[in-house]
């Protein structure tokens, strides 16, 4: 894995530890990410069922988080970079009842941040 991408792997294995390896849903940049999230689980997800990042940015803010606790998406996984154009800004649009910030890094991908799908 280039230098670069250990923060994935980082950010999978901090899921998978929070979440006491149980088969969990993970809406990320990298697919690495839900594997490593579910390496040690039972089932291992299969995140090639939802769609691909890029299309969830293009989404309004209503629209992403109705999509993501329709499909049962546990942890949210921000990344920085690739929010630079969407058409609006994520973090300030946040609802806290609808995520919870968990964990930040800051690495050569620029700054992540995980967040917990809020279900009710």
């Amino acid at each position: 894995m280039s230098p670069d991408k250990i923060v994935y792997k980082i950010a999978g294995e901090y899921i998978a530890k929070i979440g006491n390896n149980r088969s969990t849903i993970v809406m990320a940049p990298d697919t690495r990410i839900m594997f490593y999230a579910n390496l040690n689980s039972p089932v291992i997800e299969c995140g090639n069922k939802l769609m691909k990042y890029d299309a969830l940015i293009k989404m309004n803010y209503q629209d992403m988080a109705h999509f993501l606790k329709n499909n049962n998406v546990e942890y949210f996984l921000w990344e920085a970079k690739a929010w630079e154009d969407a058409g609006y800004d994520f973090l300030t649009a946040i609802d806290p009842a609808q995520f919870r910030e968990l964990m930040r890094w800051d690495s050569e991908q620029g700054r992540l941040i995980l967040f917990k799908v809020i279900h009710r």
